[in-house]
């Protein structure tokens, strides 16, 4: 089992990713859209804040990790954010905010970088 110490260091890590991931993927986002970006900050901001307390009594409970552990879970992982950057990058295009050529350079990149964190962490998950 972990000590304290450690968990509560590691899930104030993620809950400050997910406020970054909030920060600067959501509310952009929501302001290119047109939408009111200060009420879904009032809503996205502490919903990334409340996850902090309940990982941390979900691991000291469990004692589990919660972290991609396996190669599929990797690849799922990478399908999804595939996924993902390939709607926001369609939602672009129909706004208005991107042309078809900025889409497709859009998608192809994010492909690539997808594909390579896949690849590394599957490779690392052999390694153990």
């Amino acid at each position: 089992m972990m000590p304290m110490k450690a968990i509560l260091l590691e899930e104030a890590i993620r809950a400050m990713a997910l406020v970054g991931i909030v920060m600067f993927g959501v509310l952009p986002i929501a302001y290119m859209l047109g939408a009111d970006v200060s009420r879904i900050a009032m809503i996205a901001l502490p919903a990334a804040l409340l996850s902090f307390p309940f990982t941390t009594l979900i691991r000291i409970r469990t004692g589990s990790d919660l972290r991609l552990r396996t190669s599929r879970g990797w690849y799922i992982a990478a399908s999804v954010a595939f996924a993902l950057g390939l709607s926001m990058a369609i939602l672009t295009v129909i706004t208005g905010y991107a042309s078809w050529n900025q889409a497709v350079m859009q998608i192809v990149a994010s492909a690539l970088l997808i594909a390579v964190f896949a690849l590394v962490g599957a490779r690392l998950m052999q390694l153990r």
